[in-house]
């Protein structure tokens, strides 16, 4: 998995409308998270409501990368009330997973316009995700989930 002083891989997938997006559209000139993840996977669906309401609640671009087809992507997405985060599907051949040289999920990125990798992770991790938060100028978690939500889980 690519870390922290890497450079992030540019990438073309399709979002759920069937949209062909890059990640050099969504760093514009700051920097975007960038998750990938799998439904079907417990750790993922900890994770990305957490970072959903970042995406809400902050001008931080969100981009969620689906390893599942449009179908079972749109599922997740109205089950755990994804509603922030774009989505993008890189369930052809994983490109972008492998480019990322991704080995678990969720794996997080923050990435800076430059395509450098800023901070890089993978499972969930209290003390990561808080970090974001403050970048972002928002709390990931309110003070009764600062003490409820696990220190980590590997993905």
């Amino acid at each position: 998995m690519l870390d922290t002083g890497d450079c992030a891989p540019d990438f073309q997938l399709p979002d759920l409308s069937g949209a062909q997006r890059g990640l050099r559209s969504f760093a514009g000139t700051d920097r975007a998270l960038i998750v990938f993840y799998k439904a079907s996977c417990p750790v993922c669906q900890l994770t990305l409501p957490y970072l959903d309401r970042l995406a809400q609640a902050s001008a931080l671009p969100t981009v969620f990368v689906s390893q599942d087809d449009a179908k079972v992507a749109a599922r997740f997405n109205q089950e755990f009330g994804i509603s922030g985060a774009t989505t993008l599907l890189d369930c052809k051949g994983y490109p972008a997973s492998n480019g990322f040289g991704i080995v678990s999920v969720p794996s997080i990125f923050l990435i800076e316009a430059s395509g450098a990798i800023v901070r890089a992770w993978a499972g969930f991790s209290r003390e990561d995700m808080k970090a974001l938060g403050e970048y972002a100028g928002t709390p990931v978690f309110t003070s009764e989930e600062m003490v409820r939500v696990p220190l980590y889980k590997p993905g």
